[in-house]
Protein backbone atom coordinates (compact mmCIF):
# COMPACT_ATOMS: atom_id res chain seq x y z
CA UNK A 1 0.00 0.00 0.00
CA UNK A 2 3.00 2.52 1.13
CA UNK A 3 4.53 2.11 -2.68
CA UNK A 4 1.03 2.54 -4.03
CA UNK A 5 0.18 5.34 -2.24
CA UNK A 6 4.05 6.62 -2.83
CA UNK A 7 3.24 6.49 -6.96
CA UNK A 8 -0.65 7.89 -6.46
CA UNK A 9 0.98 11.04 -5.12
CA UNK A 10 3.90 11.33 -7.33
CA UNK A 11 0.90 11.54 -10.11
CA UNK A 12 -1.19 13.95 -8.40
CA UNK A 13 0.85 16.66 -6.31
CA UNK A 14 1.04 19.07 -8.62
CA UNK A 15 -2.44 19.06 -10.09
CA UNK A 16 -4.24 22.03 -8.90
CA UNK A 17 -7.52 20.43 -7.80
CA UNK A 18 -5.85 18.59 -5.25
CA UNK A 19 -6.43 20.12 -1.49
CA UNK A 20 -6.57 17.76 0.84
CA UNK A 21 -5.45 13.44 0.15
CA UNK A 22 -8.14 10.85 1.26
CA UNK A 23 -6.62 8.05 2.29
CA UNK A 24 -9.42 5.79 2.87
CA UNK A 25 -13.15 5.84 1.99
CA UNK A 26 -15.59 4.50 4.73
CA UNK A 27 -12.63 2.65 6.46
CA UNK A 28 -12.14 1.74 10.47
CA UNK A 29 -8.45 -0.11 9.86
CA UNK A 30 -5.59 1.75 12.32
CA UNK A 31 -3.10 0.30 9.72
CA UNK A 32 -3.96 3.97 7.51
CA UNK A 33 -2.88 6.14 10.50
CA UNK A 34 -0.16 4.38 11.97
CA UNK A 35 1.54 3.33 8.45
CA UNK A 36 0.74 4.48 5.68
CA UNK A 37 -0.39 7.82 6.13
CA UNK A 38 3.22 8.40 8.29
CA UNK A 39 4.92 6.89 5.34
CA UNK A 40 3.76 9.32 2.69
CA UNK A 41 2.97 12.51 4.39
CA UNK A 42 6.24 14.14 4.03
CA UNK A 43 6.43 13.39 0.25
CA UNK A 44 3.84 16.29 0.07
CA UNK A 45 5.61 19.54 0.09
CA UNK A 46 2.56 21.10 -0.02
CA UNK A 47 1.84 19.59 3.40
CA UNK A 48 -2.00 19.34 2.50
CA UNK A 49 -4.39 17.92 4.94
CA UNK A 50 -5.19 13.75 5.06
CA UNK A 51 -8.63 12.75 5.45
CA UNK A 52 -8.47 9.24 7.34
CA UNK A 53 -11.84 7.95 6.93
CA UNK A 54 -13.49 6.61 10.20
CA UNK A 55 -10.08 6.85 11.68
CA UNK A 56 -8.32 9.66 14.48
CA UNK A 57 -7.06 12.32 12.49
CA UNK A 58 -3.29 12.21 12.14
CA UNK A 59 -2.24 15.63 11.59
CA UNK A 60 -3.66 18.41 14.03
CA UNK A 61 -5.08 20.40 10.81
CA UNK A 62 -6.57 17.15 9.72
CA UNK A 63 -10.74 16.79 8.96
CA UNK A 64 -12.67 14.36 10.72
CA UNK A 65 -14.82 12.27 8.17
CA UNK A 66 -18.76 12.53 9.71
CA UNK A 67 -21.43 9.97 7.84
CA UNK A 68 -25.10 11.53 9.42
CA UNK A 69 -26.44 8.88 7.18
CA UNK A 70 -25.02 5.97 9.91
CA UNK A 71 -27.50 7.00 12.23
CA UNK A 72 -30.54 7.16 9.78
CA UNK A 73 -31.81 3.85 10.45
CA UNK A 74 -31.94 4.68 14.44
CA UNK A 75 -33.56 8.36 13.67
CA UNK A 76 -36.02 6.87 11.53
CA UNK A 77 -37.09 4.23 14.72
CA UNK A 78 -37.22 6.92 16.78
CA UNK A 79 -39.33 8.38 14.84
CA UNK A 80 -41.59 5.92 14.11
CA UNK A 81 -41.90 5.02 17.74
CA UNK A 82 -43.04 8.89 18.57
Amino acid sequence: MIREYKEWLSDNWNHPSVVIWDANNETWDPTFGEKIIPAVRRLDLSDRPWENSYNPPQGPNDPVEDHLYEFRRWRMAVRLSA
